[in-house]
């Protein structure tokens, strides 16, 4: 029995010899491998329509579908609610100052590692907490009728 023939003596429709099964396996491997990168390559952003970008503001980027759905969607002042070139500017203006407030908000902004901002914020937050205590200590323990106040306000005048 030799290499091409199969174990019942003759050659099998299915069965191959090792060179030629060699063969077929590289060309496998090498379908796969092409096949695997046309995948890997492939992938990536959808490919679609590009959003029109509007405005840059740093890192950041104000496209014309979020300007768009902003203008359409939010409730704006009269003094900018129709439809003017003037009211479109205004609620450019105000995602752009969206923005920029949002970019200073971070952590690594320079206003973030102020010194001197961090501790405004720490005395912001002490009152805050001082303003809360006398309001639950003191000014929610008192309970004056207006008959109470009348008299009070008498006697002052």
């Amino acid at each position: 029995m030799t290499a091409t023939d199969c174990k019942h003596g003759k050659r099998g429709r299915f069965y191959r010899t090792p060179a030629k099964d060699g063969r077929k396996t590289g060309a496998v491997k090498a379908l796969l491998l092409g096949l695997l990168v046309l995948l890997a390559c492939g992938r990536g952003k959808p490919v679609g329509p590009r959003e029109a970008l509007l405005a840059r503001v740093g890192d950041r980027t104000l496209t014309v579908q979020e300007f768009l759905r902003r203008a359409e969607y939010t409730p704006r002042p009269a003094y900018c609610s129709g439809n003017a070139p003037v009211h479109k500017k205004i609620v450019l203006n105000s995602l752009i100052a969206e923005k920029l407030l949002a970019r200073e908000a971070q952590d690594t902004s320079s206003l973030a590692q102020s010194r001197w901002f961090r501790l405004f914020l720490q005395g912001r937050k002490e009152q805050a907490v001082r303003d809360w205590f006398y309001q639950l200590a003191f000014y929610d323990k008192v309970h004056l009728g207006d008959a109470e106040l009348r008299r009070a306000a008498r006697r002052t005048l």
